[in-house]
């Protein structure tokens, strides 16, 4: 029984000098750089959407900066020829698109304001996410008055540095008013180069 006894603990000691010299090396091969690789998180179309929701953007022509809430905001013009009176600004979910970049991501949103006159205008919106703060706006290109933009496509054979984006979107013919619905199916292509947003001719 000793004698068993005796091999056991010779046992254990071999077995915990074994761990022992496998922790070490561990530790030493953690210690020469060789890091856990990071998880990488998908970023989706929903995540970018909510984002977009709470961003500030600034609203063409009277170049001021609002704030949204839940992708809305009403706002007191300040500039000297609209001053006082109340704007609005609504940002749609869809159509909505993104694109990686190497500093993080650009959005490509629908939005539409109006300055406290009747109309509202529909706009193509650009801005830059880092994944961690808001989406910061850069740039706008307006589409038209009371018009619907349906679709927001980028190509994505392109850099993320310059890339082409097409819009689809429905208009009325020139000698119909205001009033009526628009109809006519239209594209518009434009690039994206850094922060801006170009029309292609």
């Amino acid at each position: 029984m000793k004698q068993t006894a005796t091999y056991i603990i010779f046992g254990a000691i071999i077995l915990a000098t074994i761990v022992g010299i496998y922790s070490m090396k561990n530790g030493e091969a953690n210690k020469q750089g060789k890091k856990t690789e990071p998880t990488k998180i998908e970023i989706s179309a929903a995540t970018v959407a909510n984002v977009a929701k709470a961003m500030t953007l600034i609203i063409p022509d009277v170049n001021q900066q609002v704030s949204l809430v839940e992708g809305k905001a009403e706002y007191k013009i300040e500039n000297e020829i609209a001053g006082g009176l109340t704007g609005s600004v609504i940002l749609l979910e869809k159509p909505m698109a993104f694109k990686q970049t190497p500093t993080g991501t650009d959005i490509l949103f629908y939005y539409s304001y109006n300055n406290g006159g009747t109309g509202m205008f529909d706009t193509i919106g650009l801005a830059k996410w880092d994944g961690v703060n808001a989406p910061k706006h850069v740039a706008s290109y307006a589409i038209g008055d009371r018009l619907l933009i349906e679709s927001i496509v980028i190509d994505e054979t392109a850099t993320p540095e310059s890339y082409g984006v097409t819009v689809g979107y429905k208009t009325r013919n020139g000698d119909e008013p205001m009033v009526y619905a628009p109809t006519i199916d239209e594209k518009l292509k434009v690039s994206i180069k850094g922060n801006e947003i170009i029309e292609e001719k």
